[in-house]
């Protein structure tokens, strides 16, 4: 069906009727700039054509599946992918070896090796003749093919869906394999290109990698991995060896920024939560996806409210006073007011609610937690002096702020957040 909707809708242009059950009707419907056709030449001549190719891609399909896609494979090395970057196959080489790591880290039960030849089998397309002819069904007709040869399902449709989504549009793959080789593919693509200065500019991306970083995320995001983008970014880097130009270091750290705005477009765009929310959460870290969305749409909920804006004003005292602090213990015994034991014992059960709550991801507990501290905090500022003359109070003081700030920046960075309460 689908070489039949590429051939008239996209080639001749086209409309597509289909059966009330969704299969495609025997016939199509063109549009002409006169208000009939009395001799039939213009219908006629669209029969013809489509007929045409139609019979074209019979035949292109037919000489495809006298050789096995395993066969088609050995043709990879001769596709290039890039001038400096290499090969197809070496491409594929690269995706299998990410896929597998990824695989791993996620605790998904893909042995390296079949991840490997899927690599390969998933681009094998680009060789046939179909492809070749109707370049919008790569993928597809991989998918086609490895079913026909009886393929697992997994494979197949991997090949059919690796290509998805496009950017934030459509559908992620069904499968474990599609999803991973999807994620490898990409990052692949961005890793490279990057590390051989083709990054976007301004609104220009000939080459699609915002598409790509944004599918990425999606995919990530909607498998709900608790994937490190970060450590899957520097894998994808490390895969290109000296074939870059700039150093690995640096390459990575261009990928990462380029991935976390498409991050923060996720969490704003289709998540929905206000910028502000976003760049707070992001703050804290924005490696894991499913953990980040979480976040965000938690603190979106209560964001305005009249606790978060106070906290939001507190915490920057709070960073401001820690900013060169290292973190150590504090002492009790050398609290002097009731404010400092008040926050004290506060933080502590705050401590305690944010471990149970970060673990199940119960993130609207965590920051209902949080903003229990608005007022404790608030009375700490008023009555108490942090850098007062005693050093060992004054260091007992910062050490306390400095343990409550590596808590709230567990979940977010309220700095960040707009005290009007006002959305992007």
């Amino acid at each position: 069906s689908e070489v039949v909707i590429t051939t008239l809708r996209y080639h001749q242009k086209c409309l597509i009727l289909e059966n009330q059950d969704g299969s495609l009707a025997p016939q199509f419907l063109t549009v002409i700039d006169r208000r009939d056709d009395p001799e039939g030449l213009v219908r006629q001549g669209n029969e013809w054509v489509i007929g045409a190719r139609l019979a074209d891609a019979r035949f292109f399909f037919d000489e495809d599946r006298k050789r096995s896609m395993d066969d088609w494979s050995q043709g990879l090395e001769r596709l290039e992918f890039h001038r400096v970057l290499g090969s197809i196959a070496a491409k594929a080489d690269r995706v299998g070896v990410l896929a597998a790591v990824l695989a791993e880290r996620l605790g998904l039960d893909l042995d390296a090796e079949s991840l490997h030849r899927a690599a390969y089998l998933v681009k094998t397309d680009l060789l046939t003749n179909m492809v070749v002819e109707f370049p919008e069904l790569q993928g597809v007709m991989g998918g086609h093919y490895l079913r026909l040869e009886g393929a697992d399902e997994a494979l197949w449709t991997a090949a059919r869906d690796h290509y998805r989504p496009s950017g934030f549009d459509g559908e992620i793959p069904s499968s474990d394999m599609g999803r991973l080789l999807g994620v490898a593919d990409r990052l692949d693509t961005i890793a490279g290109l990057f590390g051989v200065g083709e990054i976007p500019t301004g609104s220009k991306d000939p080459l699609g990698l915002r598409r790509a970083a944004q599918a990425v995320v999606k995919i990530t995001a909607e498998a709900g991995w608790s994937l490190d983008l970060g450590e899957a970014i520097g894998a994808a880097v490390n895969g290109f060896g000296d074939l870059i130009e700039t150093s690995a270091e640096e390459t990575a750290k261009a990928v990462s920024e380029f991935t976390a705005d498409r991050v923060r477009r996720f969490l704003t765009d289709l998540v929905g939560v206000g910028g502000d929310a976003a760049d707070a959460v992001m703050a804290a870290g924005w490696g894991d996806l499913p953990e980040l969305r979480a976040r965000a749409a938690a603190l979106d909920a209560v964001r305005t409210s009249e606790r978060m804006r106070a906290l939001s004003l507190a915490f920057k005292r709070v960073k401001n006073i820690t900013e060169d602090a290292d973190e150590s213990s504090v002492d009790p015994a050398l609290f002097e007011t009731n404010e400092e034991r008040e926050l004290h014992e506060a933080a502590e059960v705050f401590a305690g609610k944010l471990a149970d709550c970060v673990g199940a991801r119960r993130f609207d507990e965590a920051f209902a937690a949080m903003g229990e501290l608005a007022e404790v905090l608030d009375r700490f500022f008023v009555e108490v002096l942090v850098m007062c003359d005693d050093e060992k109070v004054r260091d007992n003081r910062v050490a306390l702020l400095t343990k409550l700030r590596r808590d709230f920046m567990t979940l977010a960075d309220l700095t960040r957040l707009q005290v009007d309460g006002g959305k992007e």
